[in-house]
């Protein structure tokens, strides 16, 4: 069986004096195949949010940030922690398969935007997420 996968994309700012402008492309609509739910949260500096993995449901993660934060993740359970830290202002996509545990930390001083998209629906009756700690709560 492979592992899971995350994988990362820093969108390139073509945002002009009015402000930045992130164009996505369409890979990650792709790797859906469908957008069934979305869900929109922000990170406060010092704050981790994630720290879980879905059994079934793919997930697009766009993170909008203006500070420095961290992202990380496993390809399943008993695998490697992977962390890589960003800087700056701009727009990252994450796309990540079931089984991938994923935290985002806002390790900055400015909040910190996410826009999920999921290919299933969320249905607090039937949870597809399940913890797997990765990043300590407190961003450091």
């Amino acid at each position: 069986m492979n592992e899971p996968e995350v994988r990362i994309t820093i969108l390139p700012d073509t945002g002009d004096r009015r402000g930045a402008s992130f164009q996505t492309g369409t890979g990650w609509l792709r790797f859906l195949s469908g957008i069934d739910d979305a869900h929109i949260a922000v990170i406060l500096p010092g704050c981790v949010r994630g720290n879980h993995f879905h059994a079934r449901r793919r997930e697009v993660i766009a993170v909008l940030h203006a500070g420095a934060w961290r992202a990380a993740w496993d390809r399943g359970a008993e695998t490697a922690v992977t962390v890589r830290d960003f800087s700056g202002a701009g727009a990252v996509l994450l796309e990540v398969e079931p089984g991938a545990a994923h935290a985002i930390a806002n390790t900055g001083h400015a909040q910190l935007w996410i826009v999920g998209l999921s290919h299933g629906a969320w249905d607090p009756d039937a949870p597809d997420s399940f913890p797997r700690v990765l990043l300590p709560r407190q961003a450091g």
